[in-house]
């Protein structure tokens, strides 16, 4: 990696106040944004929304469209105002009521008690890259990455003077595309458009990386592609970063932690790993993965169902909906169920079994399809220890 693209570090905000004390176990995090509400034409858009990153990492907001993921992303970058709540970036708060002290808040220089910091975007040290990348189709290559340098470096002409000529040829070099700095975004493809929209969003040496959706305009083959890429390169850089997608996958290859979203709020906040097993709740289950359902009661870790005991993380009392993920399932010669739908991916098959009552259950097995449509089977689950959610009344 080249020196001029170290990890970067942004000047502290001069009108922030320090993480107070009270932060507890988000201190040490480098992005903090704690209960953040936000109403737009009298209706509320973000409800109470937190969120958390750790220095150098990448946190992914994960929702289904219309949560307000991109609301929120505004948020951290300075572009939308709050109603309440707190962001701090680097420790420094950029956004909300004044740190109290004393059980009053503490005012600003030359400020009454009380008063709320704004710290503009253009002085949080975010680099932002939008869903269309928003390139300026009259300038080059090379042109669009300048833009993104400070003010002072800006070029005030075609011509890049020599030191920004240099920062210039060694982004496009970082991101693999220092052979297309003359060329206009209008000859290049969605993915090299997408590495100059990244490059221009590194030029200012930002603290934190903002993307908005950035792998949605891309198909399918070429998004696998450059996402890989992006991860290596974030990764190398250690920048902290959050990106907005509504693609799970995606969301768990390039999220070192995920927080899911509904409806302006924010579900629940793991590494992908804890999102997938221990789901708070039956939406979310099914939002990050497919998910099924058997009925059974539950003694403290065992859940008593027709499929026989499961071993439950969490001890529950009473009707509960016993979690099952397809691949913690496995098939039989049998006569409890039917096979109902096939689906063959190559590297896997999903089985859809339907009981004498009539409800389906899911079941992935690698390789081809070992049972045909109409097949009788037997369903035996893993014995991995799963969630369970007490059944509504």
């Amino acid at each position: 990696m080249l020196d001029s693209a170290a990890a970067p570090v942004a000047p502290a905000a001069r009108s922030s106040e320090a993480v107070p004390s009270e932060a507890g176990p988000r201190r040490g995090r480098w992005i903090v944004a704690d209960g953040v509400s936000v109403t737009l034409g009298g209706s509320p858009v973000l409800r109470s929304a937190t969120i958390t990153a750790e220095a150098g990492r990448t946190l992914a907001l994960l929702g289904p469209s219309g949560c307000c993921k991109t609301t929120l992303l505004r948020v951290l970058a300075g572009l939308q105002r709050l109603d309440s709540g707190q962001v701090y970036l680097g420790g420094r708060l950029v956004d909300g009521p004044a740190a109290r002290r004393n059980g009053t808040a503490a005012a600003p220089r030359g400020g009454a008690s009380g008063a709320k910091v704004h710290v503009a975007a253009h002085r949080r040290g975010v680099g932002m890259v939008f869903q269309d990348w928003s390139l300026f189709p009259h300038l080059t290559v090379a042109a669009n990455v300048a833009f993104g340098l400070p003010r002072a470096e800006r070029p005030r002409s075609r011509v890049l003077p020599r030191p920004a000529s240099a920062r210039v040829r060694d982004l496009l070099e970082m991101v693999g595309i220092a052979e297309l700095a003359d060329r206009l975004p209008g000859s290049l493809s969605g993915g090299q458009q997408q590495r100059v929209a990244l490059a221009r969003a590194l030029a200012p040496r930002p603290s934190v990386l903002l993307l908005d959706e950035p792998f949605s305009s891309l198909d399918t083959t070429l998004r696998v592609e450059v996402r890989a890429e992006v991860a290596g390169l974030l990764r190398e850089l250690e920048v902290t970063c959050v990106f907005v997608t509504h693609d799970q996958d995606e969301a768990f290859v390039l999220g070192d932690e995920v927080a899911v979203m509904r409806d302006g709020a924010v579900i629940q906040q793991a590494p992908p790993a804890v999102l997938y097993d221990r789901p708070t709740d039956r939406w979310l289950a099914g939002f990050v993965g497919e998910a099924d359902t058997v009925p059974g009661n539950a003694e403290g870790d065992i859940a008593y169902t027709v499929l026989g005991p499961m071993k439950l993380q969490a001890p529950l009392h009473g009707d509960v909906d016993v979690l099952l993920r397809p691949e913690e399932l496995a098939l039989a010669e049998g006569s409890s169920g039917t096979v109902d739908h096939i689906e063959f991916f190559g590297h896997d098959t999903l089985y859809y079994i339907r009981d004498a009552d009539g409800g389906v259950l899911r079941c992935r097995a690698t390789g081809a399809p070992r049972f045909g449509i109409g097949s009788g089977v037997d369903i035996c689950h893993s014995g991995v220890r799963t969630v369970a959610f007490p059944r509504s009344s």
